[in-house]
């Protein structure tokens, strides 16, 4: 018995099948503006089954165009030419496109080419036939004329038929070398002929090597949609300069590369060396630059290729260097290595001696090489950039920074920089006596000097010599009406003398000061700089004139900014601030807001800089103001700024305040961190000795070098000790006395004698709120006895090494027996070592000189 297998019908779908969407004119317009050729061709061609020609087939026309141009620009010509062929059938009325005939002729089908030609030629529409005849041109500009366009009696006329020719004969003379049959041949060439591109690139070309700017300016003229633009382009890389043309040749292709190589005068051997630089890649490493430097050594010049070898060892550091180049470096090499990396590792001592490591090994010490010749322009050369080093003119070996200065001047005196630079050093530290005599010998030797003068101006105002500095001033702008820095000086010259003059009762020659000062002010704030003085004149005089001490206070930035000006005048003439400003009707002082404050810091910033200025009273009725805007909504760099301006002006407690508000909104920021430190440190608060700072400290350096803030991790390290800094003019009578640290077994006096309930009182102290949690933790009974066992366990490793000693003794240690007290005897005093005399310059086959950082 047979059973028939039921079949289950399909489930008839409840939704009906969706209607394919109508194409209408407007979604194919909208395709075709936006890019969309495939979809813009499908509508356009569903609209020609049913509607007039007039609505579809420009339309078809120009989205097969669009579609064309996409595949050619992605090097799909057979496929763009498939496109063009459609173009033609679908749109039977449309004009040939000058595009599809450059490529109908470039896929070798003339005849169809020929006859796209013919039908412009007879229709004289002037755009698309000018366009296919450039095309047409650069293709006959390799190819021979076809006979079917030679033979033609249509086209005996045509400009392809007249200019092929000579623009032939042009080229082929380019290729020879021929610059004046060039210019012959492009004179023949009319100006609206086909190869109009053609001879503008010529001339481009055959101008290159006299005037490149000239021809730069010619190839921008041809257009980027020309057939010629290739050519353009290609001349165009090679006027690049070679940093970035070395680059770009990698992204061309093999002809315009070697286009560009030729128009440059490479010759093979250049060649061979960019096509090994290009197959290594961006990031070659050390042994590859070495390998490739020793093949091409005499192309590339010993001088250089010993720059390059000291500049991959530079940047190698601190990794260990690769045996290829460590090879390459001579013991020089390594000499100037270290002094170059020690400048950014090692503080300003050692550093120092690693550049006299170098200067030995340019001359030998006891020996000194002729002025002006290379050795002494070499040496010379160093002691400037010590002489510039702020880090060395800092420390306690400034005056052996000095004395390099003063050197350098015998090995090089004809350096103008190098006599400006110690001059103006002296000038700095307040060294004026040393520095006069300097500049009167370079002023009778270059009496016009405008650098000379100016640093003559700033020495006279730096003694305070404001006759003689107003002189200078007008001396330097006899010659050069326009330069601001002397107009500014000669107003400060003016400003200052009135100050003076004021202070000695002398109001008639102030005001007469204050006029000169007048006529040489720049700007409201300059005036109102003016004006403050004559204020205070008439002040001294029992005259109050409020309105005009307010409006000068307010061209100078207002708010507290504009008082700040007006206290700096009352100190600089020794009057009290406070009293200046109440009297003035300046009191009470605004809160800041944000722009306030900064400025204010500026102000600050500038005054610092004054070096003959060191204001006492001037801060305190700023005070209160500035300490209420510590709750301003300022930024991190805001903040930075506060607290970095009162770090150098020495106001500890708003410094404070600050970093405190700032940690507030950003817990643990490192450089608030450092600001909090150092604040309560300069007032005297709990700081280094407190192990809880210390944790905080070293916590911000663990972030500061995870965010890669080196400069703050530098500071942090300095705090801590972690550095290798060291004070320079400490001293040692010998090496042992140098790592003598003490005895580790012996336990410092105030612990080894310390009351274990004095003890626990300072313990509850330093951990505050921490040290109940601790005491409910060890039951709430014998704190020091469960620490101890926690000690013993390992518990608290973190703990320092003496802290862990006294815990470490027993509870109730015995008390010593009654009998004769033996005083301890003191060590005996280490004889001190004669002092090592310094080492000679090591041998030059030494792996790694004595004295030296181990850098390779």
């Amino acid at each position: 018995m047979t059973t028939r297998r039921a079949t289950k019908k399909p489930r008839q779908s409840s939704k009906p099948a969706a209607a394919t969407p109508a194409h209408s004119p407007e979604q194919a317009q909208a395709a075709l503006a936006a890019g969309r050729f495939r979809e813009a061709i499908e509508h356009f061609k569903a609209l020609s089954r049913t509607g007039p020609p007039a609505l579809w087939q420009e339309g078809l026309g120009l989205a097969y165009r669009g579609r064309a141009l996409e595949l050619e620009a992605k090097g799909m010509s057979k496929e763009a030419l498939t496109i063009w062929d459609n173009r033609q059938q679908a749109c039977p009325g449309l004009v040939p496109d000058p595009r599809h005939l450059a490529l109908l002729l470039r896929h070798g089908r003339v005849a169809p080419a020929l006859a796209a030609y013919r039908h412009l030629v007879n229709t004289g529409d002037a755009a698309p036939l000018t366009e296919a005849r450039a095309r047409f041109a650069a293709s006959f500009l390799i190819d021979d004329l076809p006979a079917g366009f030679s033979e033609d009696p249509v086209f005996a006329d045509d400009p392809l038929i007249r200019d092929t020719p000579t623009a032939r004969a042009a080229l082929a003379a380019y290729c020879a070398g021929g610059d004046e049959e060039v210019g012959r041949q492009l004179k023949a060439i009319p100006f609206r002929s086909p190869y109009r591109d053609l001879a503008t690139l010529l001339k481009a070309l055959i101008g290159l090597r006299d005037d490149p700017v000239a021809s730069g300016k010619l190839v921008e003229r041809v257009p980027a949609d020309s057939p010629f633009a290739p050519l353009a382009k290609a001349i165009r890389l090679g006027l690049q300069p070679d940093e970035d043309l070395t680059k770009a040749l990698g992204e061309v292709g093999e002809p315009v590369r070697d286009f560009v190589m030729t128009l440059r005068g490479w010759p093979d051997r250049r060649r061979q060396l960019w096509r090994e630089l290009h197959r290594l890649g961006d990031n070659p490493n050390s042994s590859q630059w070495i390998a490739l430097l020793r093949r091409y050594r005499g192309l590339l010049g010993a001088s250089w290729l010993r720059h390059q070898v000291r500049a991959l060892a530079a940047a190698d550091f601190p990794r260990p260097l690769p045996a290829p180049l460590l090879a390459e470096l001579t013991p020089f090499d390594r000499t100037l290595g270290a002094a170059l990396i020690g400048e950014k590792t090692t503080p300003p001592r050692a550093f120092f001696g690693f550049w006299k490591d170098v200067m030995a090994a340019i001359v030998p010490p006891g020996s000194k090489p002729a002025p002006g010749s290379e050795d002494a322009l070499r040496l010379a050369l160093i002691q400037r950039r010590l002489g510039e080093n702020p880090n060395l003119l800092k420390s306690t070996i400034r005056s052996w920074v000095e004395g390099e200065l003063a050197t350098s001047l015998e090995l090089d005196p004809d350096y103008l920089p190098g006599h400006l630079l110690l001059i103006g050093h002296y000038r700095r530290h307040g060294r004026l006596r040393e520095a006069r005599p300097m500049l009167e010998r370079l002023l009778q030797r270059w009496p016009e000097d405008a650098e000379i003068l100016n640093e003559a101006l700033d020495l006279a105002l730096a003694g305070n010599a404001f006759k003689k500095a107003a002189g200078l001033a007008k001396r330097i702008l006899d010659r050069d009406p326009i330069n601001r820095r002397a107009k500014q000086s000669l107003f400060q010259a003016h400003l200052a003398h009135a100050r003076k003059q004021i202070a000695k009762s002398r109001f008639d020659l102030a005001r007469k000061e204050l006029e000169q000062a007048d006529g040489w002010a720049e700007g409201a704030a300059s005036q109102a700089r003016v004006e403050l003085l004559r204020g205070i004149i008439a002040w001294l005089h029992g005259k109050h004139d409020k309105e005009a001490m307010s409006q000068a206070c307010a061209a100078l930035g207002g708010g507290i900014t504009g008082r700040l000006a007006l206290a700096l005048e009352a100190e600089r003439l020794r009057f009290s601030p406070q009293i200046l400003l109440k009297e003035t009707g300046l009191l009470p002082l605004p809160t800041p807001d944000r722009e306030d404050l900064l400025a204010y810091c500026r102000a600050l910033r500038n005054l610092v800089e004054e070096a003959d200025f060191k204001p006492k009273l001037i801060w305190q009725p700023f005070h209160a103001p500035v300490h209420k805007a510590a709750k301003l909504d300022l930024d991190a760099a805001d903040f930075e700024t506060v607290c970095e301006t009162l770090r150098q002006i020495g106001l500890a407690e708003l410094r404070l305040e600050y970093a405190n508000a700032a940690l507030r909104r950003w817990p643990a920021k490192p450089l608030f961190v450092v600001h909090k430190f150092e604040a309560r440190a300069a007032l005297g608060k709990p700081g280094m000795d407190t192990w809880t700072q210390m944790r905080h400290l070293e916590d911000a350096l663990v972030q500061a070098r995870a965010e890669g803030d080196q400069r703050t991790a530098h500071r942090i390290e300095e705090l801590l000790g972690l550095s290798g800094a060291w004070d320079p003019g400490e001293d040692f009578e010998d090496e042992e006395d140098f790592y003598d640290e003490g005895d580790d077994d012996d336990l410092p006096a105030e612990l080894a004698n310390m009351d274990p309930a004095v003890f626990i009182n300072l313990l509850r102290n330093l951990m505050g709120p921490e040290f109940k949690k601790l005491e409910k933790a060890l039951g709430g009974k014998d704190v020091l006895g469960g620490l101890r066992e926690l000690i013993d366990a390992g518990d608290l490793p973190d703990l320092p090494p003496d802290l862990i000693k006294f815990l470490r003794q027993p509870s109730n240690p015995p008390k010593p027996q009654a009998g004769p007290q033996i005083k301890p005897q003191p060590k005996p005093r280490r004889e001190p070592a004669p002092r090592r005399a310094r080492q000679p310059l090591a041998d030059p086959d030494d792996e790694t000189p004595s004295g030296q950082l181990d850098l390779f």
